[in-house]
């Protein structure tokens, strides 16, 4: 099993929750994906019903072991993200999300491919894609899902220290993004419904490109 445990399909609903980062109980995987920098890995998903919110991923450097690491404590960054995809003229609530679009009713499973960065520096990570819902009116939902990987590669690099955040912390319960000025606008006092002519969505935290 490369994927960290999770024993609900329930959402995380506060930015302070330690299950923001892992889910419940985010027990510790017994083996890694092995990937090379610079290639894709796909997560897949059977019947994701929700369309409204934007969706990310996140990668840490677990050193050693992922399996010793505090996911409350590490350092996570983000690597990849998308929100509204398509024309938003109806607003948030009926704009085309790649979240809806990456909805699958055939049976088959959604996919969610990424490419881990090519310069990456080799070593243990944790991945982490997060699903952001923002369906119900002033009530986000985090989907956030974990796993291992064995990344190799000939590069080096690494993020700066200002595109690194954990796991509770990255959301501030003011619905700022930590220690900037910045909405999360999706906090709790976002309501798409009784805003159908906001047709604009501002995504959170840069993504780093190596």
């Amino acid at each position: 099993m490369v994927q960290r445990r999770w024993d609900t399909i329930d959402p995380v609903f506060s930015v302070a929750d330690k299950a923001l980062a892992c889910n419940t109980p985010g027990t510790p995987a017994e083996s890694y994906i092995p990937i090379e920098a610079g290639q894709n890995i796909t997560a897949l998903y059977y019947f994701w019903l929700h369309p409204v919110g934007p969706m990310a991923v996140w990668l840490a450097a677990c050193g050693h072991s992922c399996r010793d690491v505090d996911v409350n404590e590490i350092e996570w960054f983000k690597i990849w993200h998308s929100g509204i995809v398509g024309d938003a003229y109806m607003g948030l609530a009926g704009a085309m999300w790649y979240q809806k679009n990456f909805q699958k009713w055939d049976g088959t499973p959604a996919a969610w491919p990424v490419t881990i960065p090519a310069a990456l520096k080799p070593g243990l990570y944790l991945i982490r894609h997060e699903i952001l819902s923002i369906h119900v009116a002033n009530k986000p939902q985090f989907y956030p899902e974990c796993a291992h990987l064995n990344v190799t590669g000939d590069g080096s690099a690494l993020p700066p220290s200002s595109f690194y955040k954990k796991f509770p912390g990255a959301y501030a319960l003011d619905g700022k993004i930590r220690g900037t000025q910045s909405p999360l606008r999706a906090s709790a006092d976002i309501n798409i419904q009784t805003l159908p002519f906001t047709s604009t969505y501002t995504l959170t935290n840069h993504c780093i490109e190596l």
